[in-house]
């Protein structure tokens, strides 16, 4: 009996700590080695500066083929350090013919940073596609507008639902963490706080009805959301709770202790919150932007609203009265998208003979 080539990486992405993408990543690289490859994280980020970045690319390319999860704020400032990063991989693809696939977990837009700011940000969207040998998108709307002609090979993967790390939690312990009751109806928000999220549109509905209980469970992930934080602060009632940025137990228990989750954000390509929701099987109001609307398409566990406080009670009720249908969706939606199918079309990718032939049909 043959045994199966393994698979050998270099995963560089932020670190756990630094929120979505780096948990997204330990997920990946604990399914990856499940799946028969043998990956080594390289965190980036979270201050390191520009030699401690091209240090850890050079290192990195030497050692395997390179999967950087990619993220525009770990090259701060003003993805300056993203230069730095970059020259170790161009001459570490050269030197050991390396192959480098560059994930996107979103693309920033004209839009998203305003034109005048895209037109640096479309620079580098240029070099990722000049230094990358594949390009990966988690859904058809982020490769659209990444905008940056390329011949780089590109993929289409979705993010993944990390069922397997959902925990099990009884509602009372987890309303217990926040001080409420069974009895309560708990709206959350849950991750970090920024104006893109539109928390203020769910502040304002919980302002006008007093018997719901809004669970604002995240903080300021950068000092310049900080004000908008502060907003928050200032014109939330007694029955709205922001818990600050939380540890690993208790942003698990804040999906458990939910009756509904509420996204009102502005304008996304992807949310880690949303599969988390997914995992635990709990329904997610969602503003009715493109992203969202998708996804709604494929899971009526999603409900869309469209316009401001009034529509969105609307909805909320309507989640809240059909909570028990709606999970089941969830839970469905959850299970057809697990991170294990994931991280096998990851491993068809890079090459690997371990992945089961029929994982590429999880490319999409």
């Amino acid at each position: 009996m043959v045994t199966p080539a393994t698979t050998e990486l270099s995963v560089i992405a932020p670190p756990v700590a630094a929120g979505g993408i780096g948990r997204y990543t330990e997920t990946l690289c604990d399914r990856l080695d499940a799946a028969g490859a043998r990956s080594e994280r390289w965190p980036i980020g979270d201050g390191r500066g520009p030699i401690a970045a091209a240090a850890t690319a050079f290192k990195a390319i030497r050692e395997a083929d390179v999967l950087v999860q990619f993220e525009y704020g770990f090259f701060r400032p003003k993805l300056l350090i993203w230069w730095t990063f970059l020259v170790p991989l161009v001459v570490g693809r050269l030197m050991w013919e390396r192959q480098i696939v560059v994930t996107m977990h979103e693309v920033w837009t004209p839009e998203t940073v305003g034109r005048f700011q895209f037109l640096y940000i479309w620079v580098v969207h240029f070099t990722i596609a000049a230094t990358a040998t594949d390009i990966v998108f988690m859904t058809p709307e982020s490769e659209a507008d990444f905008r940056a002609g390329t011949t780089t090979t590109t993929h289409q993967i979705p993010h993944g639902v990390p069922v397997d790390d959902s925990r099990d939690i009884s509602l009372e312990t987890a309303r217990e963490t926040f001080g409420y009751d069974e009895m309560d109806t708990v709206v959350a928000q849950i991750g970090y706080i920024s104006k893109r999220k539109g928390t203020e549109t769910v502040v304002e509905l919980a302002n006008q009805r007093p018997e719901m209980e809004l669970l604002i469970a995240g903080g300021a992930r950068r000092s310049e959301d900080q004000p908008y934080v502060d907003q928050i602060k200032a014109i939330s009632g007694q029955n709205v709770q922001l818990t600050g940025v939380l540890d690993e137990t208790a942003f698990h228990h804040a999906f458990v202790a939910a009756d509904v989750v509420v996204l009102a954000y502005r304008d996304i390509r992807q949310s880690g919150i949303l599969n988390w929701c997914f995992a635990y099987g709990v329904p997610v109001v969602c503003r009715s932007i493109p992203r969202f609307r998708s996804v709604a398409s494929e899971c009526s566990g999603v409900v869309l609203f469209n316009g401001g406080p009034e529509a969105l009670g609307e909805k909320i009720d309507i989640a809240v009265e059909a909570r028990d249908k709606l999970s089941g969706a969830m839970q469905a939606y959850a299970n057809q998208h697990d991170f294990d199918n994931i991280a096998k079309s990851y491993l068809n990718i890079m090459g690997s003979k371990t992945a089961s032939d029929d994982s590429a049909s999880r490319q999409v």
